[in-house]
C-alpha cells in the first residue's frame, strides 16, 4: 500500500466514478483532478475530507482540481444524483418524474436536494472544442463559483424549490457557505450512511461482491446480506478516521478474504453471498495489460503519453482526441476489455464481461502478436541466457501465472519444446499458451 502503484490503482477507481475524460473536462483538467486524487490517496486523505473538498470546491479548474467535478456534471440534476450515487449510495433519478418506486424518496426529496446544487455557476475564460456543435466539450479553463440567483424550478408548483439536504426539509444557507455546508452534514458522524457506502465500496473491490449489492443502491429493499459485518467495518472506517489504507489491511488479513477459491466438501455450492470461498473474478483491463507488459517485458504505448506509462496510470479516457489519429493498439485493448467511458457515476460503467472480440484479441489480436513476437522480450531474455529448457518453461511460468509447472505440465512443454523446430517459436507457442490460460486472465 506504500507504492506508487497503489494510489495509481484507486486513483483510477475513483476516477471512474468523477467522470475524468477529456471532453468535458480537457486534457489539462483531466491530469490536474486525477494528480490531485491520486496524492490524496498516497497521503491516504480521510475520504471525508475527499468528499468535503469535491462537494465544496470553488476556483479555477486547473488551480482547485477538485472544481473539475461540477465541469462534468453542469446542471442541477446531474450534480445531485451524482452526489447522491457516489457519497450516499442512493439512486434518485426515478424521483425526477415521480414519487421512488422502490424507494423513499419524494419528487420533491429529489427537486430539494437538486436546488442544494443550483447556485454553482461557471465563468469560461475561454473554449476551444474540437466540434462546434457539441455543447459537452470543452478545451480551456473555467472558474467555478456560486451564484445564490440560480434556482431549480419544481415542475409541479413551477415555483423555485427550497434547497434542503436529502430527506430533510431543514432550508440550506442561500449565501456561498451553502455547498459546505451540505458537504459538512453529509459527512458528519450523524450521517451514517456516507460511511456504510464507503466501507461498502472497499468491501465490494476485495471481495467481488458488495455486502449491499449494487454498492451504489442503499435502499430498504435492497438490505445488506451481513448488516452486523457492514456496521463493524463501518465503525473500523470512522475509528481509524476515514481512512482507505487501515480498512484495506484489516479486510486482507481476515480468514474470509484468505479463503481459496477450491470447492471443498463444505463450500461446494455456489453462494458468493456467504463469501464461503472466493469467487474467481477476471482482472480489470488494466490490470491484464500492465501484467502482460511486465511479465513479457515488453513495453507499451499510449496515445499521448511516455512509453513506460502503465494503463493503472493513464488519468483519463482519449488523451488524443482527433479524427485523422486512431487509438493506439493499447487504447483498443482497454476499450474492448471493458474500461468505461466515465460518462456516468457508478461502480457499474465499467464491465468485465467477456465477449468474442475478446476472445480473438487474445488469440491473435496484434498487441498479443506484440507482446509474443517483440525481438527483445523475455522470450528472447531466456535464449540468450540459457540453453535448458525446463529453466525456460519454469521462467515463463513464473513470469506469467507465478508458478511453477507442475510434472504433468513440465513434462508435455518440455517434451514439446524438443520437437520443435525452433526454439523462438516453440517459446512463443508457450507463452501464448499460458496468456490464454485462466490463471493468467483471473483472480483465483
Amino acid at each position: 500500500m506504500e507504492t506508487d502503484r497503489f494510489s495509481s490503482f484507486w486513483a483510477m477507481k475513483w476516477a471512474d466514478l468523477l467522470k475524468i475524460e477529456e471532453r468535458s473536462l480537457d486534457r489539462k483538467g483531466v491530469m490536474a483532478f486525477h494528480q490531485w486524487l491520486k496524492v490524496c490517496l498516497a497521503n491516504d486523505t480521510p475520504l471525508d475530507e475527499m468528499a468535503r473538498q469535491i462537494i465544496a470546491s470553488s476556483g479555477s479548474t486547473y488551480q482547485v482540481p477538485a472544481t473539475n467535478f461540477y465541469r462534468a456534471n453542469r446542471s442541477p440534476a446531474e450534480r445531485s444524483v451524482a452526489i447522491a450515487q457516489v457519497f450516499l449510495g442512493t439512486r434518485l433519478q426515478c424521483a425526477e418524474c415521480h414519487n421512488h418506486p422502490f424507494d423513499r424518496w419524494s419528487q420533491n426529496d429529489y427537486y430539494s436536494w437538486a436546488a442544494a446544487f443550483a447556485s454553482v455557476d461557471y465563468r469560461i475564460l475561454e473554449n476551444r472544442r474540437r466540434d462546434s456543435n457539441d455543447q459537452h466539450e470543452f478545451v480551456g479553463e473555467q472558474i467555478v463559483f456560486d451564484n445564490p440567483g440560480l434556482s431549480v424550478l419544481h415542475p409541479v408548483t413551477r415555483k423555485p424549490a427550497a434547497p434542503a439536504v436529502l430527506g430533510n426539509t431543514t432550508p440550506l444557507p442561500d449565501d456561498q457557505g451553502r455547498r459546505r455546508a451540505l458537504a459538512e452534514w453529509l459527512t458528519s458522524p450523524d450521517q451514517s450512511q456516507f460511511a456504510h457506502v464507503q466501507a461498502n465500496r472497499i468491501w465490494s473491490h476485495l471481495m467481488g461482491r458488495g455486502l449491499v449489492d449494487p454498492v451504489d443502491d442503499f435502499r430498504s429493499t435492497n438490505p445488506a446480506s451481513h448488516p452486523e459485518l457492514l456496521n463493524a467495518l463501518t465503525r473500523f472506517l470512522v475509528d481509524n478516521h476515514f481512512q482507505l489504507k487501515p480498512l484495506i489491511g484489516a479486510i486482507v488479513d481476515s480468514h474470509a478474504y484468505q479463503r481459496s477459491s477450491m470447492p471443498f466438501e463444505d463450500n461446494q455450492m455456489d453462494d458468493p453471498v456467504n463469501y464461503a470461498r472466493v469467487v474467481p473474478r477476471r482482472l480489470t483491463a488494466e490490470q491484464i495489460l500492465d501484467s502482460l507488459s511486465m511479465a513479457m517485458q515488453v513495453p507499451i504505448r499510449f496515445n499521448g503519453y511516455a512509453p513506460e506509462t502503465q494503463a493503472i496510470e493513464i488519468p483519463g479516457v482519449e488523451a488524443v482526441r482527433s479524427r485523422s489519429r486512431a487509438p493506439s493498439e493499447a487504447d483498443q485493448f482497454l476499450k474492448l476489455f471493458g474500461r468505461p467511458a466515465r460518462l456516468l457515476t457508478t461502480d457499474e460503467e465499467r464491465t468485465c464481461t467477456p465477449t468474442m472480440t475478446q476472445a480473438f484479441q487474445l488469440v491473435n489480436g496484434p498487441l498479443l502478436q506484440r507482446f509474443v513476437a517483440h525481438p527483445e522480450n523475455l522470450l528472447q531474455q531466456q535464449l540468450a541466457h540459457h540453453d535448458n529448457s525446463e529453466t525456460m518453461i519454469e521462467n515463463l511460468f513464473l513470469s506469467l501465472i507465478s508458478r511453477r509447472p507442475d510434472p504433468g505440465e513440465s513434462n508435455h512443454f518440455n517434451q514439446y519444446f524438443s520437437q520443435a523446430s525452433s526454439q523462438r517459436e516453440a517459446l512463443e507457442d508457450i507463452a501464448w499458451a499460458l496468456i490464454n490460460s485462466k490463471e493468467m486472465l483471473f483472480r483465483f
